[in-house]
């Protein structure tokens, strides 16, 4: 067996292919060791290995001999083109704050850290054991959604989309309210929600009649004043396409006093938009001051908490809520729950809050900061063998959105030419590393907008050019 492998080395080197050692130093194979196992990475470089070599032979030297980089992306390829989709670390560098194709947004230490505690043991689960009793953090959460957004009551579950079939439900057993009653809802806001659940399936799911207002591109507020009394609540689904695409839309607040001439409820999804926000900003705490009853937040997006949903807003309504039979499978995990205990902690404390909370650090990072940071790393880039030319260019007014939210702010990118590739095939070699990066590939450039990656990624993005 010996003999035989060393007869299989000394053909590799007659027909001057890479040795196996030569390409286990490669740093994209080291990768590959680190994220599936050696025995495996090397078996499936033995056999590009033997495959390159019988071709070789048969094209009697005639074909160009592929480099140590090029083999190993070979292997990189019959490794990864079987391999099922796993969770991989991954360094946003699109400068979209919520690419579709990545999770929730990254969680604050302090979040991380309750949570790695919570996992080491046994975790309390609905029982009252010491400080993490459910019931004392469920009221530490309600009170301090309280005290930044005014919420009369606060109910964390999974996902939004839950909460919307929670809510769905629960209306349909309300005192005094017929259970065959329609829901309302613009025409103009029949969206695909962020999860990528359609309302329209949702409400057809949930066993809710809809009541379709208005138009596409143009509903008023008298055109829900005009609907007939057995309407059972109306629905709001906020969304930044509207000021862009021009649509009319009535007002919360608009609603809200039709919803109460009604007595019926005015729920409101607010998309990606978070707890607390600037003037003339979408959160949940504008919603209700606006008059919504019940607003539904998505706490892995802009507010930077842990991936789940919160339903918050009127006392009457959420213990609806609770009281309902699908609540229980509704309810999101202990560790969750203590996570978002610790981002709204943050909150509570402005002072730490934008250093400590990752999404808020990415929406303050200064022009200069980015400026810098990009400098640095284009002068570490330049010298990978993946880099032809790279160069930096400010944004003034780059969008870090989708149809969910609009924020504009300038920022600095890093613009790449990649050497001996295109660059859809140099995306593809930085999303096979871990971390993995994720840029945007166009016909001639890689870029990366420094917007959306954090500062202690710098290393990991340079890191990632030399593998």
């Amino acid at each position: 067996m010996h003999y035989a492998l060393a007869t299989y080395y000394e053909l590799l080197i007659a027909m001057n292919l890479p040795t196996i050692n030569e390409i286990l130093e490669v740093p994209l194979v080291k990768g590959l060791i680190t994220k599936l196992n050696r025995g495996e990475v090397v078996s499936t470089a033995l056999l590009v290995l033997g495959e390159l070599a019988l071709q070789t032979k048969e094209s009697a030297l005639d074909m160009s001999l592929p480099t140590v980089t090029e083999v190993a992306d070979r292997i990189a390829d019959k490794l990864l083109q079987n391999e099922p989709a796993r969770l991989v670390s991954t360094i946003n560098a699109t400068g979209r704050l919520f690419p579709p194709e990545l999770g929730a947004a990254p969680l604050a230490s302090q979040a991380i850290n309750v949570m790695t505690d919570l996992a080491k043991d046994y975790a309390a689960m609905g029982r009252p054991v010491g400080k993490w009793d459910n019931a004392q953090l469920l009221r530490s959460v309600e009170s301090l959604i309280n005290k930044l957004a005014g919420a009369e009551s606060v109910m964390p579950i999974n996902t939004a989309t839950a909460g919307w079939f929670l809510i769905l439900h629960a209306l349909k057993k309300r005192p005094g309210q017929n259970p065959e009653a329609p829901v309302a809802i613009s025409r103009g806001h029949l969206f695909e929600l962020p999860s990528g659940s359609r309302i329209t399936d949702i409400l057809q799911e949930s066993g809710c009649t809809m009541l379709e207002v208005g138009s596409v591109n143009q509903t008023t507020a008298d055109d829900f004043s005009a609907l007939p009394d057995n309407v059972r609540a109306f629905l709001y689904i906020c969304s930044a396409d509207d000021k862009e695409s021009g649509r009319v839309q009535p007002s919360i607040a608009e609603l809200s006093k039709i919803a109460k001439l009604r007595k019926i409820p005015l729920i409101v999804d607010i998309g990606l938009y978070g707890l607390i926000g600037g003037k003339n900003s979408v959160s949940a705490a504008s919603v209700l001051a606006d008059g919504a009853d019940v607003v539904i937040m998505r706490s892995g997006a802009l507010f930077g908490g842990p991936a789940c949903g919160v339903i918050l807003g009127r006392k009457t309504f959420i213990d609806q809520c609770r009281a309902d039979l699908l609540a229980k499978a509704a309810l999101c995990s202990p560790y969750t729950l203590a996570a978002l205990e610790q981002t709204l902690l943050l909150y509570s404390q402005p002072d730490r809050g934008a250093n400590s909370i990752p999404i808020e650090q990415i929406l303050h990072f200064s022009e200069a900061n980015l400026a810098n940071r990009a400098q640095r790393i284009q002068k570490q880039i330049a010298v990978s063998d993946w880099v032809d030319e790279v160069k930096t260019e400010i944004v003034e007014q780059s969008t870090a959105a989708n149809q969910w939210l609009s924020i504009k702010m300038p920022t600095c990118r890093i613009v790449i030419q990649p050497k001996g590739m295109t660059p859809a095939e140099l995306s593809k070699r930085l999303t096979q590393g871990s971390p993995a990066v994720l840029g945007t590939a166009a016909e001639d450039v890689l870029t990366l907008d420094l917007r959306t990656v954090l500062p202690s990624q710098d290393i990991a993005l340079v890191e990632a050019f030399i593998r």
